[in-house]
């Protein structure tokens, strides 16, 4: 557990490195992070996943059309073969 000085000096070097860009001076490994910047990265990113989801659903949908195209080409197969005596 910290004492509450230490607490303190914690917080005032926080709010110091708030107001400087990470030069790694302050051994504290603590940057300035540009919000609007991570902002417009976390939404492109999600936007790059719904688009992935909705290219993975037509996937789907496509395998689920050519699986019952193919059970259909089956059937018909094996309506011939009956048919030729097989």
């Amino acid at each position: 557990m910290k004492t509450i000085t230490e607490v303190r000096d914690l917080a005032a070097a926080a709010l110091q490195c708030q107001h400087n860009e990470y030069t790694g001076a302050n051994g504290a490994g603590l940057f300035k992070v540009d919000m609007d910047a991570l902002d417009e990265y976390l939404t492109e990113l999600s936007d790059a996943l719904e688009e992935l989801r909705s290219e993975i659903e037509d996937m789907k949908e496509e395998a689920e059309r050519r699986k019952a195209r193919i059970r259909v080409l089956i059937k018909e197969l094996e309506k011939e073969a009956l048919d030729d005596g097989f």
